[in-house]
């Protein structure tokens, strides 16, 4: 998979990053665009319960997957909102 991520472009990668979670987690949907040049923002909704272990979690869960398609100096900000939070995504190439 890790050979596959690496071919992806950076659009495509952002992309698929909903359908990752959606596999990984019951709760909770994420709405991902690119925002600029290796900036992204993911949206995650639906779920006003999440903790902040959870949220931090994620943050984590998207550096990974971002690093693991070779994506270098990756990211990830947070803030929390009413029914989840909203992460900031920068990576270089």
């Amino acid at each position: 998979m890790r050979a596959l991520l690496k071919l992806t472009t950076d659009a495509a990668l952002i992309a698929r990053t909903p359908i990752f979670y959606s596999k990984s987690r019951n709760v909770g949907r994420l709405h991902a665009r690119l925002v600029a040049r290796r900036r992204a923002e993911l949206t995650l909704t639906e779920w006003p319960s999440i903790s902040q272990r959870h949220r931090r979690t994620l943050a984590i869960s998207i550096e990974t997957i971002v690093t693991l398609a070779g994506r270098r100096d990756v990211e990830v900000s947070w803030e929390p909102t009413a029914d989840g939070a909203v992460y900031r995504l920068t990576w270089s190439a």
